[in-house]
């Protein structure tokens, strides 16, 4: 009952556009066009991070764009990794998220800094 005063006013366009994908199996631009078109623009290094114990968007999402991504430009350029435990939000501000999730961001940041010749973080990891 209370979530108006939570979260105010809102558009539900997004709900629209979430619809829509879910009409087409797939995600789709708020027009309902692909976004499975030039895939080949995203050959770049991409890290997956999902929650395990995501209900709102299933691990097996970011498992599928993985592969799909994958296939057409070649693993080197994707991690995918399933956080056990982890719910939606919890991979951000998860209670443990900086020693279960963090490491791994991290780690895919100082990889792209090596693979570009510049200095990795310098973060002091504990």
């Amino acid at each position: 009952e209370a979530l108006h005063e939570i979260f105010g006013v809102v558009s539900l366009d997004m709900l629209v556009h979430m619809s829509k994908m879910v009409r087409a199996g797939h995600a789709v631009r708020s027009d309902g066009t692909s976004y499975l078109r030039n895939l080949e623009r995203l050959a770049l290094p991409i890290s997956f991070i999902h929650g395990g114990d995501n209900a709102c968007f299933l691990p097996g999402s970011t498992e599928a764009t993985y592969k799909l991504l994958a296939e057409t430009n070649g693993a080197h350029f994707y991690r995918h990794s399933i956080i056990t435990g982890y719910g939606d939000m919890d991979c951000i501000i998860g209670k443990n998220a900086a020693h279960d999730v963090y490491p791994l961001i991290l780690d895919h940041l100082d990889t792209v800094a090596v693979r570009q010749n510049t200095a990795p973080l310098a973060v002091t990891r504990s």
